[in-house]
């Protein structure tokens, strides 16, 4: 019965796209929220940053894959789920980093150098591939049942936290694993 129906037809779930886009996002928006709300503040009510930092946002960000797999299983348009909450996190990144402010050079424009280039374009770009990779990861452990896919899950929460962590290591200071990424 299953060689009738194509393959495409199977893999969509009862979820409208929007309702699974919100579901997958919802992480991700109210950890951006608690983090532009504590820019700045020692206090948010009577959280403090930190407070609101290590019990609630990183808990979110490790959650992230797998709520994303999740609606990704239940949703009509799965490979849209995978994109958007791919990308999404990237560019919340993205914006941050485009929001400071970058030097000006001798004639009062910013100054873009090669390196300047890659602390800007390097971690978004490793961080929408790790979380397709986390997300993809989730949702392969999920197939497979409770237990494998909370192992997943774990994995894929590391996955994630990798993909923040691997450009602000390779990249701090200007260099690389190579030594440095420019002639000076």
């Amino acid at each position: 019965m299953d060689q009738s129906v194509p393959s495409a037809a199977i893999d969509r779930g009862p979820w409208s796209t929007g309702l699974a886009l919100l579901v997958a996002l919802v992480p991700l928006v109210v950890g951006v929220a608690l983090g532009v709300a504590t820019n700045g503040h020692d206090t948010v009510g009577p959280f403090t940053a930190a407070q609101l930092t290590y019990w609630v946002i990183l808990p979110l960000g490790a959650l992230y894959p797998t709520i994303a797999a999740v609606a990704r299983r239940l949703a009509y348009a799965p490979t849209t789920i995978l994109v958007v909450a791919a990308v999404a996190p990237a560019m919340v990144y993205a914006t941050r980093i485009l929001m400071e402010t970058t030097q000006a050079g001798r004639t009062g424009h910013a100054s873009v150098t090669v390196e300047a280039a890659l602390l800007l374009a390097v971690p978004p770009a490793v961080l929408a591939a790790g979380a397709f990779v986390a997300i993809e990861i989730a949702t392969a452990a999920i197939r497979r049942g409770v237990a494998i896919g909370v192992f997943g899950a774990i994995i894929a929460a590391a996955v994630f936290a990798a993909s923040f962590l691997v450009p602000i290591v390779l990249l701090a200071g200007g260099t690389t694993l190579g030594g440095g990424c420019c002639p000076t």
